[in-house]
């Protein structure tokens, strides 16, 4: 849960009671009277209802992505692992065994017979010959708690964890020690993303706005919102853009274009930030795309819809939070 940027505790009850309430399932007609008698109470209730819905749909994408590249190296790995495990106790073992039959095998000492015409000597002077000795006896339980020792052994050295997946990069996080220290959580993150957009961004060139051409595509209608629910826009933005909004979508509804791929292109001071591409199906067709936005990237935003050769068919702007 990302708490508003405010300190009034009104707000945070609102906020927090609309988060739990999408939590349990509830929709947003079941909204407190006393919230809802409250414009700002009211708006406040409404974020964190979006916010958790917002995390569901993330939540759910990232379930659908099935890591397979990461599963078929995992199983490779224990495969390679079971079949080194497996190859040495059978040599351990067979190793076992021929001791124990080298053992069985060895040969005892056998007494020397007479035989006619040799010299005979006194019983006294005959030396007394060894009894032969018994081989000794293999317990086959001995073998059994050999092998289980063994195997035991084996067990423990053989790898009982997958090993660890190098840990992705983290943004490296100011120090407490600077100025930075007393910039709030949602400020340590909205810097973190300014990073990661500059970076991403260093190869990007700035573009000029170019007109607005005539096509065949009808935009019959163009709304910034603070979201997308049922094919309709919720929350319409006028074009100054508060800054407890982090997110906002750009509704369209597109006629004469079937069969064609339109684009949505995001613009901020003079970079292209986003090109999101919209495939339309139907002669009559809505659909959208949608930005994060930070306090960092105040001022003047563009959005343009391209048509399938690239031509800018219409233009919307807006300004956030100044």
């Amino acid at each position: 849960m990302n708490l508003p940027d405010t300190e009034n505790a009104h707000y945070h009850y609102a906020f927090k009671k609309g988060y739990r309430m999408a939590m349990d399932g509830k929709p947003m007609s079941h909204m407190p009277s006393r919230i809802r008698r409250d414009p700002a109470l009211r708006e406040y209730f409404q974020m964190g209802w979006n916010q958790l819905q917002e995390e569901l749909a993330n939540g759910e994408q990232d379930d659908a992505r099935t890591p397979w590249r990461s599963r078929f190296a995992w199983f490779m790995m224990m495969l390679l692992a079971g079949i080194g495990t497996a190859s040495l106790m059978v040599t351990q073992i067979n190793e076992k065994k021929d001791e124990q039959q080298a053992r069985i095998d060895a040969p005892a000492s056998i007494p020397k017979i007479a035989r006619p015409g040799d010299n005979l000597k006194k019983p006294s002077e005959i030396p007394a010959s060894p009894q032969p000795q018994e081989p000794p006896r293999v317990s086959p339980d001995l073998s059994l708690i050999d092998g289980d020792k063994q195997t035991a052994s084996n067990v423990k050295e053989s790898p009982s964890s997958p090993p660890k997946a190098p840990e992705s990069p983290s943004v490296e996080t100011p120090s407490t020690t600077d100025g930075l220290s007393l910039l709030s959580p949602q400020a340590r993150q909205d810097l973190a993303q300014t990073r990661q957009e500059v970076l991403y961004n260093q190869s990007e060139k700035h573009v000029t706005l170019a007109p607005v051409q005539t096509s065949d595509i009808q935009v019959e209608q163009a709304v910034l919102a603070e979201n997308v629910l049922n094919l309709t826009p919720e929350n319409p933005l006028k074009e100054l853009v508060p800054k407890y909004v982090r997110k906002v979508f750009f509704f369209t509804r597109i006629d004469d274009a079937a069969g064609k791929t339109i684009y949505h292109r995001w613009i901020y001071q003079d970079r292209i930030l986003a090109t999101v591409p919209l495939k339309i199906t139907s002669p009559r067709f809505r659909t959208w795309s949608s930005k994060r936005l930070s306090s960092a990237w105040p001022g003047q935003w563009h959005i343009e819809v391209l048509d399938d050769q690239g031509h800018v068919i219409y233009r919307y702007s807006f300004n956030y939070i100044k």
